[in-house]
């Protein structure tokens, strides 16, 4: 349907896109509650084992006839016994991961498996320029209070002199000039559609972390090659073309994070926020980034950009 759609909406293909894997993975995929008494050796075998034993018991309560009794005290054994080598199994596969990390890396890895992790919960938030002490609790309160301070933070930061600001607006027109003439032997490569080869790159690439969509990496990842990658190039080539970013992908999860050794942890300093994206929309923006960097570097610009945010603009000169 999406190749005959010429008139489509691109947010309404991204959603539509979104929405049918999301319907694809509660039909087939197997679901496992997490709780904080999980253990990640419990396999769904192990699973209806202990509720095999749970149903014996309660059994054997009602009803203790001599075997009843004899098979309780049989199976608690048994489950003991598969316990012991499921957990072994586990530790052992996950000691075997280790040698293929750096040093650092695997001090992480090892602190995160035995629960060493001792770093501090979010606390109370100060208000910011609050002439009495005001805190804030919820998490809703404290995720504002610290977009603000990082706002008014960046405000107060000067990113280029003003003669300099000005000429890096000219250069940058100038640019848009050039891509938008049809003469230009760069204007054929800056229009091009993404290619197969370049979508295909994106696979494997960052992290594992669903965004607001809550499609992670993985399932890209393991979704039918063939047709995902049909499926991302028609729509990653109607963004493209149609110069625009699907407002699904601009939304974000904020997650508060403690910065560690800190001494107040009441103040906004001393904790940092991370923001979780769509993986399409920044698999998406790796294409166009890329694409939009090699053809800089083919019209000898003076200036390279990397990054688009407002007021997060890192821009250097290449004399």
């Amino acid at each position: 349907m999406w190749l005959n759609a010429n008139h489509s909406d691109i947010d309404e293909m991204a959603s539509e896109f979104s929405s049918t894997l999301q319907e694809c993975v509660d039909k087939i995929a197997v679901k496992k509650v997490v709780t904080q008494h999980s253990k990640p050796w419990i396999s769904r075998e192990l699973y209806q084992q202990l509720q095999r034993l749970r149903k014996l018991k309660k059994k054997c309560t009602l009803r203790k006839s001599p075997a009843n009794v004899a098979e309780y005290v049989k199976l608690p054994k048994d489950t003991i016994d598969k316990l012991s080598r499921a957990e072994e199994e586990w530790w052992l596969n996950e000691c075997n991961k280790l040698p293929r990390f750096g040093e650092s890396q695997i001090w992480k890895i090892i602190n995160k498996l035995t629960n060493q992790d001792t770093s501090t919960q979010v606390q109370p938030i100060k208000k910011a320029g609050s002439v009495q002490a005001e805190y804030v609790f919820s998490d809703t309160e404290i995720t504002q209070e610290l977009e603000n301070y990082r706002i008014n933070k960046v405000n107060h930061i000067p990113l280029l002199e003003v003669e300099s600001e000005k000429e890096v607006h000219n250069k940058v027109s100038n640019l848009i000039e050039i891509a938008k003439n049809s003469d230009n032997d760069n204007n054929d490569l800056i229009n091009a559609d993404i290619s197969d080869y370049e979508v295909k790159r994106t696979f494997g690439r960052g992290t594992d972390t669903p965004g607001p969509d809550g499609i992670s990496a993985k399932l890209i990842d393991n979704a039918d090659r063939d047709t995902m990658q049909i499926c991302l190039k028609v729509l990653w080539n109607k963004a493209w073309c149609e110069g625009r970013f699907v407002n699904d992908w601009k939304k974000d999860n904020s997650v508060v994070i403690p910065k560690p050794g800190k001494d107040c942890y009441n103040d906004c300093s001393a904790y940092r926020t991370v923001s979780v994206t769509c993986c399409i929309g920044k698999r998406f923006e790796y294409i166009t980034s890329h694409s939009s960097r090699v053809t800089l570097m083919l019209i000898n610009s003076p200036i390279c950009i990397i990054g688009v945010l407002h007021k997060r603009c890192l821009l250097w000169w290449r004399e």
